[in-house]
């Protein structure tokens, strides 16, 4: 078995590892690496933006207006939907997914009832690992501290001692005045 290929583009020898797998060819790798192909992807994305968008934006509407007329065609795109949401984002199968978000009532952080806002899967960005379920605002407010506890300790000392602790100069009632 080959260990080691020259990419087309660099010239260079490289573990096969460094080329994407491609069933076209005889060997059953493209004939540049990874590296180089990532560059030209790169690069074809920057020169042809308004090609790219064109297609995309022409796609997308072909496949919402397919969505409007065909029920059963709209069901089973929701499905795919989920299960690669579940699969890419969290690495769990879509069944597991919907056990976890069936079984919360409440937002695990603030307790708020799920019937009045937005159910969210809390991971740790650095893990990969499922932490609890989280009202859309706990989520977000914890996703703004990059999972770690510092900027939450920091805003804590923040609240209880703020530096500058001014008095209004106004009342809060403007109409008085």
């Amino acid at each position: 078995m080959i260990q080691s290929k020259v990419c087309t583009k660099c010239g260079q020898e490289k573990h096969i590892g460094f080329f994407h797998i491609d069933r076209s060819q005889t060997d059953g790798r493209r004939s540049c690496c990874r590296e180089c192909w990532n560059a030209y992807r790169r690069e074809y994305r920057e020169t042809h933006h308004s090609k790219i968008k064109a297609y995309k934006s022409k796609e997308w509407a072909r496949i919402a207006a397919r969505r409007l007329i065909d029920p059963e065609f709209a069901e089973k795109s929701r499905q795919i939907a989920q299960r690669n949401f579940a699969k890419y984002r969290f690495s769990i199968t879509l069944e597991m997914y919907e056990e976890i978000m069936a079984s919360a009532d409440v937002c695990m952080l603030c307790g708020v009832q799920f019937k009045q806002t937005k159910k969210c899967l809390d991971h740790c960005h650095i893990t990969g690992r499922i932490r609890g379920v989280l009202c859309n605002n706990c989520n977000t407010f914890l996703g703004k501290g990059g999972d770690t506890v510092e900027p939450f300790e920091k805003a804590i000392r923040y609240l209880r001692s703020p530096p500058l602790n001014i008095a209004p100069v106004f009342s809060k009632n403007r109409n008085q005045q």
